[in-house]
């Protein structure tokens, strides 16, 4: 958890045997984020615990126009956030599930 690295809800949602949408979805049904704009928000209460960086990336089109995209990615203290509030509500990742599995 001391790496600065960031992580893609592709990457959280695989820890947990989900693909990225499925994953979105849960996190919208705990109330963790919303869609805004078709971005998926943390809301209010989590938006200023460091759990998510934003980075635009620039790119030109084949017209030549220049378009820019907004990503989100989840910090390792954002990891630990998820990995907090999914074990509450039951969920864990499959390594702690094949850990009791053994």
């Amino acid at each position: 958890l001391n790496s600065k690295q960031t992580v893609t809800i592709t990457q959280i949602a695989q820890n947990y045997g989900f693909g990225a949408v499925r994953f979105n979805e849960l996190l919208k049904n705990l109330h963790i984020q919303h869609k805004v704009g078709g971005q998926w928000i943390l809301y209010t209460p989590y938006i200023h615990g460091g759990y998510v960086q934003s980075f635009s990336s620039y790119f030109v089109k084949p017209d030549g126009e220049v378009e820019v995209k907004l990503h989100t990615r989840g910090t390792q203290n954002g990891r630990l956030f998820l990995y907090e509030k999914l074990k509450k509500a039951g969920i864990v990742p499959l390594i702690e599930l094949n850990n009791t599995n053994q």
